[in-house]
């Protein structure tokens, strides 16, 4: 299967074409394609041209350990976290999939607080010195330590395989201050955006549940322009809010909101924006358990693209 939004993939094997597909927005392209050792390469194309690649091969035996940090530096603030991934690789530094092998680690300059590899039916402890890699792979999280300048070095060890060891610098930092928040909130990021409808869309329009390509992904604080003629757009989040929201109710704060139009919660309407100009629109969330549906029906003036200029948070 091809998870993609081009418009055509064709798929190779060892150079050879094993089929072309075009892409249903709902539906991903697949094949049933007979196991052999090679080279398996998706092309995906959009107006004729190339412009997306994804390639795995079949690699040799597994040979080696290898870590990779998430980052190079950690502050030495007692606090600073990060995760680490392991994997095993063949001669050539391929990720083998199929090494499902036991690995022990060992730690100095920190703490592991953490162990995973993915695996939905695994009952190893999440915490200690040990974890077997699930389709090769296993994470690994650690808390750099506090007093000052060093490294934290973290060593991974696997029977018939050559070690791995992964130096991070740990950097000396000024404590940071405790100062509690005077409120709770929840940062609102992950949207979906509507194509462009030269109508005002009704707030309960549907997105169904395997809707890949027609609604965008977008974040709160990056405007993306309309898909298609028209303007208004819908734009859709899903959230929990916190137990003291979903008790007592709160505030829904929208930075910078660009566009004319309407804020509706849970299919109830929460407020209006009258007027096109980037404004903080505040609108009270009401209380209510579980999951709850926030969505915007907005209107461009027709020059600029109308969505989410800034941040949008829940306040207790």
């Amino acid at each position: 299967m091809a998870l993609t939004n081009v418009e055509v993939v064709r798929l190779m094997l060892d150079g050879r074409l094993i089929g072309e597909q075009k892409v249903d927005r709902y539906t991903m392209p697949s094949w049933q394609v007979p196991y052999a050792p090679g080279r398996l390469e998706a092309i995906g194309y959009r107006g004729g041209r190339a412009v997306a690649r994804s390639v795995v091969e079949t690699t040799g035996a597994a040979v080696a350990l290898r870590i990779t940090p998430d980052r190079r530096a950690m502050a030495a603030d007692g606090e600073d976290v990060q995760p680490y991934t392991i994997d095993a690789v063949d001669a050539r530094g391929r990720h083998v999939p199929t090494a499902n092998l036991d690995v022990t680690f060992a730690v100095s300059g920190g703490t592991i607080i953490g162990l995973g590899n993915g695996d939905p039916v695994s009952h190893e402890a999440e915490q200690g010195n040990r974890r077997r890699l699930f389709n090769g792979l296993a994470q690994v999280i650690v808390r750099a330590g506090g007093g000052g300048a060093g490294t934290v070095k973290l060593s991974a060890s696997a029977a018939g395989l050559r070690p791995a060891t992964s130096n991070v610098r740990r950097l000396a930092t000024p404590a940071r201050p405790s100062v509690a928040p005077a409120r709770m909130t929840l940062t609102v990021q992950d949207w979906r955006q509507s194509p462009a409808a030269t109508a005002r869309p009704s707030p309960d329009i549907v997105l169904a549940d395997n809707d890949m390509n027609s609604w965008l992904y977008v974040r709160a604080s990056e405007i993306q322009p309309p898909q298609g003629s028209g303007r208004w757009t819908v734009l859709r989040a899903r959230l929990t809010p916190h137990r003291g929201t979903r008790e007592r109710g709160g505030t829904i704060v929208f930075k910078d909101l660009v566009g004319r139009g309407e804020i509706w919660i849970d299919g109830n309407r929460a407020a209006t924006k009258p007027d096109f100009a980037a404004t903080t629109l505040r609108a009270a969330f009401p209380p209510g358990p579980g999951e709850r549906i926030v969505t915007l029906l907005l209107e461009s003036d027709g020059t600029v693209a109308s969505g989410l200029g800034g941040l949008v948070f829940v306040e207790d």
